[in-house]
C-alpha cells in the first residue's frame, strides 16, 4: 500500500487547523477530556462524577439487549404478513378493454 497524497494530507491538517463549525469541534475535545478525567483519575471520579463501576446493572443491560434483538425479529416476522393484509389489490388497467367499452358504450348511445 502507498503512502499517502500529500493532498489527502494537507486537506486534513487543513480541516484539523481551521474547523468548520467551532462550537462542535471545541465540544468534542471537552468531553473526551472529561471522558478521560472521570475514568483514570482515582478520587476525581467517585467524588465528583459520583461514578461506580456496575456489576449487577449489566444483567439489565444483557436482558433488555435480548429483548431488543428478539423484538426485531418478531417485527421482521410479522410485517410481511401485516403489509399483505393491509395492501389493496393491484388494479391492472388494460387500455383496449376500456377502449372497446367506450366504443361500445357510444354505439349503443347511437341507437
Amino acid at each position: 500500500m502507498g503512502q499517502p497524497s500529500l493532498v489527502l494530507v494537507c486537506l486534513w491538517w487543513h480541516d484539523l487547523r481551521y474547523p468548520t463549525c467551532v462550537l462542535l469541534f471545541n465540544g468534542r475535545w471537552i468531553a473526551d477530556e472529561c471522558c478521560v478525567i472521570a475514568i483514570y483519575i482515582p478520587g476525581f471520579n467517585t467524588k465528583v462524577f459520583y461514578q461506580s463501576p456496575i456489576d449487577w446493572e449489566w444483567g439489565i443491560v444483557a436482558g433488555l439487549s435480548l429483548v431488543f434483538v428478539i423484538y426485531c425479529e418478531l417485527w421482521k416476522l410479522a410485517r410481511p404478513i401485516m403489509y399483505k393484509r393491509w395492501e389493496e389489490p393491484l388494479q391492472v388497467l388494460d387500455v383496449e378493454q376500456e377502449i372497446t367499452k367506450q366504443i361500445k358504450e357510444e354505439e349503443k348511445a347511437r341507437e
